[in-house]
């Protein structure tokens, strides 16, 4: 159900886009059918294409295709063959239909690159669904090819190797396809008047190669020339009158692979990029839910910038995905940067789950290396073998043509020399092998060290945890004990005093009278300060109660004025607006609304010596809500302290009375209430104006 709406939500943010792409292809097709010559038909067509979703590419290419094979335009033919190529699913049926075109074409270097690009992304996709055997094969058999096309065309040698570089793929990222590939980058320069589809393919492939093999810079290097190369595409199609042909998600890809290698690049190039790939995915909807969702684009970013708090988060997700399955390279990267974010945040659980999932990738990759490694050594091995072998047939040859010992003395030394050098090259080899192989055993004894000092580390958090919680308990049952064994004296304090009042001589009664006020004022004080111990206690462990019932609020308002009327300063005079006949109902905590009134009551007391505190109401937010406020002349809150009150144990000024948690414990039970309390910063004049909402049902 989630992945149903996530879906959902990201089809409903494509959909303003792909109506309009919509819209542009219906008034295309509209001013198409009005149109009555072939070369207006073709150029509209080309428009409607590149316009076009995915899913009509292969119909209107088809349909550019008949127009210009009908109009004569061999260029337009050519170039619809290669995007004909580029699309999903293509056929092999399909691929040699587009090259049977192509060659019934006039010759020309432009046809000639043309069926050359067909032929590489044909044998592209068969090396991509072959198996590691049948690559093996045809590595073997295409270096075979290498060593004897040196006579061949150009284009017949760029066939080799481009997909001699595919079957490498397959089954090896090392040295082996790097060498090829740059024989394919200096074949390329040769050509005269290269295709930009051809550049494209091979900056492409460099990228995501040197990229693999963790040579960052060159892979940078890589990108940043395709990036200039689809700038100058870009502008040929617009100068050819290709309007709506869109490089907005090529560009976003290369983006998110150089923000990838954010290890080699400086603070102004990620700033850069990354602010490149969000303008992008702001006009490309692929690429705004790529960005917005999967989000690496964020995620190198914070790296690049050291912000780690931030990018940690993002790499969890991205690791733990299992809906699809990353490539070994941006494995490790995000492993690597992962690691890199814990240790800097201190998450020792993501650290401990990076480090023992970058071992097992480690002895994964190791494995993998060490059998790439043996698959060139062996293709270099049965290369040379097959050289040798040719040397012995030329050397059988000249022994029946030359019957001279000495000759034969000569090559036989040759070939021994040859034989000598592979087993001195082979040895090294081997010698490389095993000091890798004990560099990988002190590093897995490191890890092993590392592992096991997180688990003591996290035992000891285990411990630390239990006397924690052991030590709340504590805390709360010497607070509730001593909630009973103090609220116990002061209530008797103060009936003695009032009996000592009622028991002496009338003469005598309003001077003690006024000290039993005092004695009963300084007690409930005191039981206010321990009330707030307890509901903050209480909110803390989450066990304050929350009984709503049907009241009026006039009622509410009319308790908390009585029990505050006692608390007022001489000369200050309270104001309730609230009328008794308001007959409004509620349903809510009629204890836990009068608390809090009273402690806005009380603050307001406390702070105002002369002047009026004034209690009002009102409903708000369509009458969904009641709002209290209570508005004093005192002092009032400097500017930038109306947060900071809300604080626990926060007192602006140190010689009030309270210990600084009356309005922490209002708060709290005003979120429980579903409402809230917060200063009124709009209020102007004298004192202040706190504001408590509650809501209606």
């Amino acid at each position: 159900m989630k992945r149903i709406i996530t879906f959902l939500i990201v089809a409903a943010s494509f959909l303003p886009v792909f109506a309009y792409n919509r819209a542009i292809v219906d008034s295309l097709e509209r001013e198409l059918s009005k149109v009555t010559t072939l070369e207006d038909s073709l150029r509209i067509s080309f428009d409607i294409f590149d316009s076009s979703s995915r899913g009509k590419q292969y119909d209107n290419a088809r349909r550019v295709l008949d127009l210009a094979s009908r109009s004569g335009d061999e260029n337009a033919q050519l170039s619809i063959l290669r995007s004909l190529s580029t699309l999903d699913n293509v056929t092999d049926s399909l691929f040699n239909e587009y090259l049977d075109i192509a060659s019934g074409l006039k010759r020309s270097e432009i046809r000639e690159q043309t069926i050359l690009f067909i032929k590489v992304k044909q044998n592209s996709e068969a090396a991509r669904t072959s198996t590691v055997e049948q690559s093996r094969q045809r590595v073997r058999e295409l270096m075979k090819r290498v060593e004897v096309s040196q006579g061949l065309s150009i284009y017949t040698r760029l066939e080799v190797l481009f997909t001699l570089c595919a079957y490498i793929e397959q089954v090896s990222t090392g040295e082996l396809l790097t060498d090829h590939l740059q024989q394919v980058g200096e074949l390329l320069d040769e050509l005269p008047d290269k295709l930009d589809a051809l550049e494209s393919l091979y900056l492409t492939q460099s990228s995501l190669t040197y990229t693999a093999m963790q040579s960052l810079q060159k892979a940078i290097d890589a990108d940043k020339r395709l990036l200039e190369h689809v700038d100058q595409v870009q502008e040929k199609s617009k100068s050819a009158g290709r309007g709506f042909r869109d490089f907005s998600y090529t560009k976003y890809t290369i983006y998110r692979r150089l923000l990838g290698n954010y290890e080699a690049l400086t603070p102004e190039e990620a700033e850069e990029y990354y602010q490149a790939a969000r303008e992008v995915a702001q006009l490309d909807p692929i690429a705004k839910n790529d960005f917005e969702n999967i989000r690496r684009p964020d995620m190198y970013y914070y790296m690049s910038r050291k912000e780690y708090a931030k990018a940690l988060p993002l790499i969890k997700h991205e690791v733990k995905q299992t809906d699809h399955e990353l490539l070994p390279y941006v494995r490790r990267l995000l492993l690597n940067a992962m690691i890199e974010s814990a240790k800097a945040v201190g998450d020792r659980d993501a650290l401990l789950d990076a480090l023992l999932t970058s071992r097992a990738l480690d002895e994964s990759e190791q494995t993998r290396h060490s059998a790439e490694q043996f698959r060139e050594l062996q293709f270099t091995y049965d290369r040379n073998i097959e050289k040798l072998r040719g040397m012995q047939v030329e050397l059988d040859k000249r022994n029946a043509q030359i019957a001279n010992h000495r000759m034969t003395k000569i090559l036989g030394g040759v070939f021994v020399f040859v034989l000598l050098i592979l087993v001195f090259v082979l040895m090294r080899t081997w010698r490389k092998a095993r000091a890798l192989n004990k560099t990988l055993a002190k590093t897995n004894a490191k890890l092993v060290e590392e592992r096991d000092t997180l688990r003591r580390i996290q035992a000891d958090l285990t411990r630390t945890g239990e006397r924690a919680r052991a030590a709340d308990k504590q805390k709360e049952e010497f607070i509730n004990n001593m909630s009973h064994e103090v609220s116990t004296p002061l209530n008797a304090i103060v009936e003695y005093s009032h009996l000592i009042v009622d028991c002496i001589d009338e003469d005598k009664k309003p001077y003690l009278t006024k000290f039993a006020r005092v004695v009963k004022l300084n007690t409930e004080l005191l039981l206010t300060l321990v009330n707030d111990v307890l509901d903050l206690a209480s909110i803390d462990k989450k066990t304050l109660k929350i009984e709503k019932q049907p009241i009026v609020i006039s009622s509410l308002a009319e308790v908390a004025a009585d029990t505050f009327k006692g608390r007022l300063q001489p000369g200050v005079k309270f104001i309730n607006k609230i009328k008794p006949d308001d007959n409004l109902l509620v349903t809510t905590d009629a204890k836990r609304v009068t608390q809090v009134l009273l402690n806005l009551l009380v603050n307001a007391a406390k702070f105002t010596s002369e002047g009026t505190i004034t209690l009002d109401s009102r409903l708000v937010n369509d009458d969904n809500f009641y709002e209290f406020s209570v508005t004093d002349t005192g002092v009032g809150i400097p500017k930038g302290k109306e947060e900071i009150i809300f604080n626990r144990f926060e007192k602006l000024n140190r010689f009030s009375q309270g210990i600084g948690l009356g309005l922490a414990v209002s708060r709290m039970i005003a979120t429980l209430l579903g409402g809230e309390v917060k200063v009124d910063t709009s209020h102007k004049g004298v004192g202040a104006r706190f504001i408590f909402t509650i809501p209606v049902k």
